[in-house]
């Protein structure tokens, strides 16, 4: 590659000496210029010639997110490799907007850099040779060069005439197979590609076939072909003369695309359940604070009734905490930043603990509470009080669903160099339609969300998977539900 000009935007000059630096390396050839803002960009690039423009996304009064649109109205075609930060999605968004390429400020080694440099360079030089070729050719010649080009983009072109298919790299990975010299009839029998419906494609149906049988264009039609989710899009392509010569479709790998969208609907959908439980679950103690204080207030309040108000505010305080300690933890667990610190702990000290820690409301729901250890069952390997947090859960939920009758039963037992623990109760067992959701955070099905937020199974799951554990449950024959899960045995 012939000598390069780079031009640098970004306002931070640390950043800018590191970038000088690392290209210096490995292009020690190239004239690297720079500029704190974007202000001065338009300008440079309209006096002087640069093969690749640095950005930064962020700059003093203007995102270079907004600086690459504006240069992209303005017909400025320069190669453009985006600096971001960690989060793809703003770089995506930046590519979207008519960048080259991005590049995390966190993967500024020299040669990855320089090598991402030299891949937007090679791939502008290529974009601007295909605008060359699109404005002096026609249809059949600007599209055989498209496919030649480096295109992002997985590429089928079927002749119309002789139905010969030509195609790109890209498509062979998307498809996981090449067309080789067959016709398009062979090669879309070879498919395996699903509509959104889940239904297979046939020949006929595909982009492809639709534009070549009925001249139809198709835009940004949704499949799947295994795990990689796709968008495919295919027009007829006409000659000067207007008969159809060819059909093209593309194939654009959206994978990562529709996680990164999913992942945001999740974020929303969390946000508003948490908004409905602060609203709802947090606003009742609250209210329940507010009149006690109000009857605490008035004159000819007697000394029993303050300890009745006083107790009722206590209480409510109590379910308050209650809620905020379970949105953190929940927070935490999802966030993957739960601290496990696991140490050989005695199971049956540990069940001791957790049984004399209950002992007073399990005589106040008049339901039998004790523990059972395995023969043989000596030690865990966990965190002491994140594994009692995971048995009071277990527990509440057994206090609440099964109270009466035979009692709770806390069990260990070894199972293949794990201990299995298990909360037994004697209710009226879980209905099979729940079963599956069961420890999905603020599910409202049956027996799951009676009161409160919903958050005590999820975060039992998200404490034993934190151990490398698995945790489950299972209806009783004899009724009742047996909530149980494992962790390293010592």
């Amino acid at each position: 590659m012939s000598e390069l000009r780079l031009l640098v935007v970004d306002d931070d000059e640390v950043d800018r000496s590191a970038i000088r630096r690392a290209v210096a390396v490995w292009e020690p050839e190239a004239v690297v210029e720079d500029l704190p803002d974007g202000k001065g960009l338009s300008g440079a690039l309209a006096s002087r010639h640069f093969d690749c423009v640095l950005l930064d996304h962020e700059l003093p009064g203007e995102s270079g997110l907004d600086v690459v649109r504006r240069l992209r109205q303005a017909g400025i075609q320069v190669p453009i490799l985006a600096l971001t930060g960690a989060d793809d999605t703003v770089g995506s968004q930046i590519v979207a907007a008519g960048a080259t390429d991005f590049l995390p400020k966190s993967d500024l080694e020299p040669r990855r850099l320089v090598r991402r440099i030299r891949h937007a360079v090679r791939l502008g030089r290529a974009e601007a040779r295909q605008r060359a070729i699109q404005r002096e050719l026609g249809a059949e010649r600007r599209l055989l060069a498209a496919v030649i080009e480096q295109m992002p983009a997985g590429v089928l072109i079927a002749k119309a005439q002789s139905g010969e298919v030509l195609y790109n790299p890209q498509l062979e990975k998307l498809l996981g197979f090449g067309p080789g010299g067959a016709d398009i009839g062979g090669f879309l029998a070879r498919c395996r590609a699903a509509k959104t419906d889940g239904s297979v494609y046939r020949p006929e149906e595909w982009p492809i076939s639709r534009a070549l049988m009925s001249r139809e264009a198709v835009l940004a039609e949704e499949m799947s072909c295994g795990t990689v989710e796709l968008r495919a899009s295919a027009a007829p392509v006409y000659d000067d003369d207007g008969d159809m010569i060819a059909a093209v479709m593309t194939l654009d790998d959206v994978t990562e695309e529709r996680k990164a969208q999913r992942a945001v609907e999740r974020a929303a959908n969390v946000r508003e359940e948490i908004l409905a439980i602060v609203s709802h679950d947090l606003l009742n103690p609250l209210n329940s604070i507010g009149i006690a204080v109000e009857q605490l207030a008035q004159p000819e309040i007697d000394t029993a009734g303050r300890e009745k108000y006083a107790a009722a505010i206590r209480r409510s305080l109590a379910r308050a905490d209650r809620l905020i300690r379970d949105l953190l933890d929940a927070a935490i667990i999802e966030a993957g930043r739960l601290r496990i610190e696991p140490r050989a702990v005695s199971v049956r000290h540990l069940l001791a603990q957790v049984v004399h820690d209950h002992e007073l409301q399990a005589q106040q729901a008049e339901t039998p509470l004790r523990f059972e250890v395995g023969s043989g069952v000596e030690k865990v390997r966990a965190d002491r009080d994140r594994t009692v947090q995971v048995l009071a859960n277990l527990l509440g939920n057994a206090f609440r669903y099964g109270p009466g009758g035979a009692g709770i039963v806390l069990s260990a037992e070894h199972e293949d160099g794990r201990v299995r623990f298990s909360v037994c109760d004697s209710g009226p067992g879980i209905p099979a339609d729940v079963l599956p959701y069961i420890f999905d955070r603020y599910y409202q099905g049956n027996r799951v969300r009676r009161a409160g937020a919903g958050l005590g199974l999820a975060i039992a799951k998200g404490i034993v998977e934190a151990h490398g554990g698995t945790i489950g449950v299972d209806n009783e024959p004899r009724g009742g539900a047996r909530f149980w899960f494992t962790l390293p045995a010592t």
